[in-house]
């Protein structure tokens, strides 16, 4: 399946999924699957905070070198994160939910 992505600086990139691809719980890729370099794939390293007011899909990404935010177009650690949202009483909640998943997965899962 080929669809067209809309980046958020208005530019448009072709992206396409493989034949037979899952995603979710047990989560598979088909033949033929190309991921970039440092790409890695494991529900216990991505938190979905779920979207803000703005549409943007706000994730914490527990990596080998510490804890990375994401939100639209932004790539924070966590001071970053909190420095930068700082009067962003939403993103804030976010940032917290992120921290308190993350210290729970640690206690039950080697995130």
């Amino acid at each position: 399946m080929r669809i067209q992505h809309k980046n958020p600086d208005d530019s448009t990139v072709e992206v396409s999924v493989g034949n037979d691809v899952t995603l979710g719980y047990g989560g598979t890729l088909g033949n033929d699957v190309t991921l970039g370099d440092r790409v890695t794939l494991s529900n216990r390293q991505i938190i979905c905070a779920g979207r803000d007011s703005r549409n943007w899909e706000v994730l914490g990404l527990a990596l080998p070198n510490g804890l990375i935010i994401t939100a639209g177009c932004r790539w924070f650690d966590m001071s970053g994160a909190r420095q930068h949202w700082t009067d962003n009483p939403e993103m804030l909640r976010k940032l917290n939910y992120i921290e308190t998943e993350v210290a729970a997965r640690k206690e039950n899962v080697n995130v």
